[in-house]
């Protein structure tokens, strides 16, 4: 293995043929097999006659002599260096997946957040809205929290972006959903139900509790002015509230569905203000 002769070896230590690197490996190994007793084993690198390294086992034990001196180490030496350039392609190879793994995990990810967002205004899509907010009802029917669980629907209406082409409506639709979701809590999911409407759930909030936030959205939108060939295009904000209240069950008529027996809805419609039901 180092390409030297036996005479060469003899009186010879072990540590010059020890690569610089892995010289306290070898202290390391000496002194826990004195240490313990107990036979010990490790690898490390090598240098030939050529001076290439290369990988060995080394498998040490103590060996006592028979006039009963103290005992010496007895090293055995194999080489290894196969076994460790295959076991370096399976890290390598291991590695690969692993990577390849978390890019189809981001992939994935990235596939989910497109198949729930509206493309054009970023605010969830309308069957997405409509699972998050199904799942609202679920916790507020599950709990019992009566006029816990709102809903806002807002049309956005603004005919002299409309005639003006479809470009200055898209863009005015891109304001809106930032001014509303600039408005919004963590805890509220907005979507876009189709058109120029959007809907808003607000868990947890009574009609009442969401009046402020309809008013930020309202004010935030009258706001806005969109640049267009014929001036500046204004936004009329039309915004409903819907509150639901959730009945006691022994005011549930046998038959009926529990969405169309559990809720009571207050609602009001206004065109350029927010108003109460």
């Amino acid at each position: 293995m180092l390409g030297n002769t036996k005479g060469q070896l003899v009186k010879k230590a072990v540590t010059r043929f020890i690569a610089r690197e892995d010289q306290d490996v070898y202290y390391l190994h000496r002194q826990k097999l004195l240490d313990t007793r107990t036979p010990q084993v490790c690898e490390l690198r090598m240098i030939g006659k050529g001076g290439d390294p290369f990988w060995v086992q080394l498998d040490g034990i103590l060996v006592g002599d028979a006039a009963g001196g103290a005992p010496h180490c007895r090293v055995g030496i194999s080489d290894v260096t196969r076994a460790q350039a295959e076991e370096e392609e399976l890290r390598r190879a291991r590695a690969s997946v692993e990577e390849a793994n978390r890019e189809l995990q981001r992939m994935f990810a990235r596939e989910q957040q497109y198949a729930r967002t509206d493309a054009l205004t970023g605010m969830n899509n309308r069957r997405y809205w409509f699972e998050v907010a199904e799942h609202e009802f679920e916790v507020a029917a599950r709990y019992r929290l009566p006029s816990r669980w709102s809903c806002s629907t807002s049309t956005i209406s603004s005919s002299s972006t409309t005639r003006s082409g479809t470009g200055w409506a898209i863009h005015v639709l891109e304001r809106v959903a930032q001014v509303a979701r600039a408005a919004l809590r963590s805890a509220d999911v907005i979507g876009r139900y189709g058109g120029e409407e959007s809907v808003i759930a607000l868990p947890v909030t009574t009609a009442r509790q969401a009046y402020p936030v309809a008013e930020r959205i309202r004010a935030g939108v009258a706001g806005i002015r969109v640049p267009t060939p014929k001036g500046d295009a204004a936004v009329t904000l039309s915004i409903g509230l819907t509150e639901m209240l959730l009945a006691p069950a022994a005011d549930v008529p046998a038959g009926m569905t529990r969405s169309s027996a559990s809720s009571i809805a207050r609602r009001s419609n206004v065109r350029g203000e927010t108003g109460r039901g």
